[in-house]
């Protein structure tokens, strides 16, 4: 069997005759998306020796389409957490489905590809999203090829690549701002959850899954055990830590047991004023009337209390950092 390369546009490919059987009209197989003519030859190689050997790849007509939510249901579903699912379906089902389903499995190009980035950038879609999309799609391709429906990843040619991120600044409040939100939220029903948030670094999640099962007041422990997100079409879904080391005991400050102390006091009279309309999930933080606490709720009451403090606008994930910058200047050792 013999073959050839040669550029079309920007790129080049490798053509063979594809194997055939008496009287059958001669077909040739295209394979393209190959940033230099030393690429193409060096495939070109690759798959006439897989010829030989009698590995060459499997004869597909799947989509990228098809593939990718293959992938997402069969594979991706089963090794990651569900909101990390949830994520990865809102990307592939929202953005790389529609932009590159049509095109079949066997024919994607690095140069269909960057188009694709090329056109989301166009429609306002962030570098950050985008990037998102072609960590994915290399993961997805990947798995192509040890299936040996495709040679190449085309996804890791460095036609491809995505565009640059621009790396997000971390900002941290001082010891006095903190005080200063933590006095303008005085009032509110989250002030306890600012305080911990400030003063012991916990994630979002973890904050919002913290029950009172989990809080040893004497000792000013909490322990983290599980984490609880609002995931799209699911409501609240309970997860574990990310990694084996999120689930920790992190030491409270006594300042903060004594907030605890307080908020504690004040949910249980809470709940016996509303009786049988208090959701009764042992949750420490949560809304009115015992259920969770809602993410964009959290965020829009904090940036209330940023506001009335006459603070920056930061992000509540900045607490994490705030936390991290303030036990660095008292010298202690970080545990959460």
């Amino acid at each position: 069997m013999r073959g050839s390369v040669l550029k079309r546009g920007k790129t080049w490919s490798f053509i063979v005759d594809a194997p055939q059987q008496a009287g059958q009209i001669r077909k040739r197989e295209w394979h393209g998306g190959y940033r230099t003519k030393v690429e193409a030859e060096d495939a070109l190689s690759t798959y006439l020796a897989d010829r030989q050997r009698g590995t060459a790849l499997e004869p597909t007509k799947i989509t990228m389409g098809e593939f990718l939510d293959r992938w997402l249901e069969d594979h991706a579903r089963v090794q990651v957490r569900p909101s990390t699912f949830a994520s990865y379906r809102n990307q592939i089902r929202g953005h790389l489905i529609p932009g590159l389903g049509a095109t079949l499995l066997t024919k994607l190009t690095a140069l269909h590809i960057k188009q694709h980035y090329a056109k989301a950038m166009r429609e306002g879609l962030s570098a950050r999203s985008i990037t998102y999309q072609h960590r994915l799609l290399r993961a997805a391709l990947k798995l192509a090829v040890e299936l040996r429906y495709i040679a190449t990843n085309v996804a890791d040619m460095k036609a491809a690549k995505p565009p640059a991120v621009e790396r997000k600044e971390m900002h941290a409040l001082s010891a006095q701002q903190v005080r200063g939100l933590l006095q303008a939220a005085a009032e509110d029903s989250y002030h306890a959850l600012f305080y911990i948030a400030a003063y012991t670094g916990l994630r979002r999640a973890e904050l919002i899954g913290l029950e009172w099962d989990d809080v040893d007041l004497e000792r000013g422990m909490l322990e983290i055990r599980h984490t609880l997100q609002r995931l799209p079409g699911q409501g609240f879904v309970q997860g574990a830590p990310k990694t084996v080391k999120g689930r920790r005991q992190v030491e409270v400050p006594p300042s903060a047991v004594g907030v605890l102390r307080q908020h504690r006091t004040a949910q249980l009279e809470e709940r016996l004023r509303l009786g049988p309309i208090w959701q009764d999930r042992g949750l420490v933080f949560t809304n009115l009337t015992g259920g969770p606490v809602d993410p964009p709720a959290l965020s829009r009451r904090f940036h209330k209390a940023l506001l009335a403090a006459e603070l920056p606008s930061v992000r509540f994930h900045d607490l994490r950092h705030t936390h991290a910058t303030l036990c660095w200047s008292r010298g202690c050792t970080r545990r959460s």
